[in-house]
């Protein structure tokens, strides 16, 4: 437990930043779509209501 203790009090500040980014990106990223298909995108488009687009590549 002392040792524990030790390695807290010297990385306390990059611990509590490693902590704060990965809280941020569980916050901040961008949730997945609800759509299966184009054409169900297009579907939605022609509905008339405001619809953002992102377009992601894996390559």
């Amino acid at each position: 437990m002392a040792r524990l203790g030790r390695l807290w009090r010297e990385n306390w500040m990059t611990l509590v930043a490693l902590a704060a980014l990965a809280v941020a990106y569980l916050v901040l990223r961008t949730p997945a779509s609800d759509l299966d298909s184009p054409e169900q995108a297009l579907e939605r488009l022609r509905q008339g209501k405001p619809t953002v687009l992102y377009f992601f590549s894996n390559t």
